[in-house]
């Protein structure tokens, strides 16, 4: 136990914080489950402080590992070469954290002065994304003008994409690489099909100049028009006007591209850059306990000397160690080694660790010894990550293991498991049935079960998973319900898991895009209706009485619909805070805001009439942003249930048996500052549903925005 959480805790400071050359070099997937291995049965302190150092000094030369009731201090001549005229320091900045699997350009982890070139030269440094879904079946075209510079290809990507692409992004879209050292006009056109929601532009490459961008839309039998142009002779204009990504190392700057002064834009790769402006001091050194008797000294910064890190390590001890990973490694220390992963990317990283209240390193010694008693290895990574209370946290085995659904949903209502639908004509249930036994066993303690395992931030969104995942079987198999009808009579009945994954989702999702109601109301379901279908309805909608928006969900691309709901231009910037860490176990964290000064503009036709947004705690991530919008900004009333109280950008991983895991990677906090991790987006007007609505068939939440617009139309 003590072995394995001593090399666990080495792991991270090493993996993350230590900036040496050598340790770049290191498969750190195959080195967990490797370093796991090797330590797990020294007998005492000192053949495990042998162990550890044989494992790491020839990736951290400078490691210093001594005994828990010594005084040592670290003698930085170790690491201070002897000419140090061109000192250059050499230490990690994170933004959020970069792994294995993090999405493009929203999280990054770089050694300063070290950076790689080629880790970005294909990368877009520059990202838009329309909205596709109003142009259907219209060509849209880019057209620019680009010069390579110094023989550093660049890439032009300008791709339509369907739902699924958009998610998939960068193995969807497909590059235009410009080699011409001379300036090239680029035309490219695409055209929208049914289906696509989005197109993309963007730009890669190490040093090149660009000028004159423009994306039209070509109209059959119309003008053409402009959606998008640069003109960087404008006055005023700047490199801003494209957006870049500040999180990448390169250099924006308006340059003068010709001798009647006609300016361009300059992109080249900056050797220089840093993600923000703290940074460790020369000298500053990790001293940290990793082991009852045990404690480490490990430079956070060092010298780079004919670019490479001081001191080096033996070459021949590395190469024998890189070999050793490559040898095969069984399935229980691959399990140990994606623990130890998941356990220090939340002990570093975790941007909401202050939000919670769980002892992590108590944590870690369960799992470890969870599966040290060879449990599930899935269900040992769901119980410890469900103590987070992160409602994007998820664990994803690479094993196929097909689950499918009862032909009915349920909720608690009034403090009682109630089935709320019903998908199979045939059944002996009906809406309003009040759930007595499943499987033989009381409800309460049947999910109580299954929620060791869920991580929610609120708990109406753990009801929401809980309700959902219950419903859940083999194939096939039946479950066995004791209830209690609508007229009091206890029954006994047999329910089949018939439902695949999209079956259910299908026959649970309301399916209604919109709807006109009485006293020319207007209901628009914005889980479901595109900004198409809101465009087409735009006339009506300006000339209603009132607006219905149901947000029980996740909206479809269409938080635009908001712009219509303004009357000046806001500051809709979301308040998200990226974490910006260079320092172990959560020490000294600064935030930079993502996006804390988007102006939203207006957008005509200006809808001026009553607006009701209705939600529950289906509504998470982007469905919260819109209604922090909502909320802050006085754009309508909000009604019915707290949302999920989960948002910021999700980070994935792979573990080293496949696994993947995700977390959310970047903090949120409303507009006036509070708190929304745990909290959520909280309703004006609080609705509950009732067993009798339910039985009536009553959608209550519903009845009460049509009650409220009658009283303010």
């Amino acid at each position: 136990m003590e072995n394995i959480k001593a090399f666990a805790k080495l792991y991270g400071f090493v993996r993350w914080f230590h900036p040496s050359d050598e340790a770049q070099q290191i498969d750190w997937e195959r080195f967990a489950c490797y370093g796991v291995k090797t330590v797990e049965n020294a007998p005492n302190s000192d053949a495990l402080k042998d162990s550890l150092l044989k494992l790491y000094l020839p990736i951290a030369p400078s490691l210093e590992i001594y005994g828990g009731s010594e005084k040592h201090d670290f003698d930085i001549s170790k690491i201070t070469p002897p000419d140090t005229t061109e000192f250059k320091p050499v230490y990690w900045q994170h933004s959020g954290v970069k792994l294995n699997h993090t999405p493009a350009n929203l999280f990054n982890s770089i050694r300063v002065n070290k950076l790689n070139k080629s880790k970005y030269k294909n990368c877009p440094i520059n990202q838009y994304y329309f909205d596709a879904s109003i142009y259907k079946g219209e060509k849209l075209v880019l057209t620019l003008k680009i010069k390579n510079q110094h023989r550093n290809y660049c890439e032009i990507f300008f791709d339509v994409l369907n739902r699924y692409e958009a998610k998939k992004i960068e193995k969807a879209i497909k590059p235009l690489k410009i080699e011409n050292e001379d300036w090239v006009d680029i035309k490219i056109t695409q055209k929208v099909e049914e289906g696509d929601v989005a197109f993309f532009f963007g730009l890669a490459g190490l040093n090149f100049l660009v000028d004159d961008i423009k994306i039209s839309l070509k109209r059959q039998n119309q003008t053409d028009s402009v959606i998008f142009k640069t003109d960087f002779n404008r006055p005023g204009s700047s490199t801003s006007d494209l957006k870049f990504n500040n999180l990448l190392p390169f250099k924006i700057e308006k340059v003068v591209k010709d001798t009647q002064n006609d300016s361009c834009l300059s992109v080249k790769f900056d050797n220089t850059f840093t993600l923000f402006s703290t940074k460790p001091v020369f000298g500053e050194i990790i001293k940290e306990p990793i082991h009852p008797e045990l404690k480490i000294n490990l430079p956070l910064v060092l010298m780079m000397v004919n670019d490479s890190t001081f001191p080096e390590s033996d070459t021949l001890i590395l190469n024998d160690l890189t070999s050793n990973l490559n040898l095969v490694i069984s399935t229980v220390y691959e399990k140990w080694g994606g623990l130890i992963i998941v356990w220090n990317i939340i002990q570093h990283f975790f941007p909401y660790f202050a939000e919670i209240d769980v002892d992590w390193d108590n944590e870690l010694e369960t799992s470890i010894r969870e599966i040290l008693n060879e449990e599930d290895f899935q269900k040992t990574l769901k119980k410890l990550t469900a103590k987070l209370n992160d409602g994007h946290l998820g664990v994803s085995s690479p094993e196929y293991n097909p689950q499918f659904y009862l032909p009915i949903s349920w909720e608690w209502i009034e403090g009682k498991l109630v089935i709320i639908g019903v998908y199979n004509e045939t059944s002996e249930v009906q809406p309003g049935n009040i759930v007595l036994e499943i499987n033989h066993r009381n409800p309460k303690k049947y999910f109580r079960e299954l929620e060791r395992y869920v991580s929610a931030s609120t708990k109406g969104f753990l009801n929401v998973i809980s309700q959902r995942e219950t419903l859940k079987g083999p194939p096939n198999e039946y479950a066995e319900l004791k209830i209690k009808n609508n007229f009091g009579k206890i029954q006994f009945v047999k329910l089949q898991y018939s439902f695949s994954d999209s079956e259910f989702n299908w026959k649970t999702e309301n399916q209604e895009n919109y709807k006109r109601i009485d006293n020319n109301f207007f209901y628009l379901n914005l889980d479901k209706i595109s900004m198409t279908e809101i465009y087409s309805l735009m006339p009506e909608l300006v000339s209603c009485n009132g607006i219905i928006c149901d947000l029980r969900g996740y909206p479809n691309r269409n938080n635009e619909f908001l712009l219509h709901l303004m009357n000046q231009e806001l500051n809709c910037g979301t308040s998200v805070m990226l974490p910006q860490t260079i320092y172990p176990n959560q020490k000294k964290i600064t935030y930079g805001y993502s996006n804390n000064d988007e102006y939203a503009k207006p957008r005509e036709p200006f809808i001026n009439c009553p607006v009701v947004f209705i939600t529950d705690s289906r509504a998470i991530s982007m469905a919260e942003s819109a209604l922090l919008i909502v909320k802050h900004f006085d754009l309508g009333i909000i009604i019915g249930q707290p949302t999920a109280g989960t948002n910021g950008m999700v980070n994935y991983c792979f573990l080293p048996d496949g696994t993947v895991f995700r977390f959310t990677g970047a903090k949120v906090i409303a507009f006036d500052g509070s708190q929304h991790f745990g909290v959520g987006v909280l309703p004006d007007v609080y609705v509950e549903k009732t067993i009798k609505g339910v039985r009536k068939g009553r959608d209550e939440i519903l009845d009460e925005a049509i009650r409220i617009l009658k009283i303010n139309k």
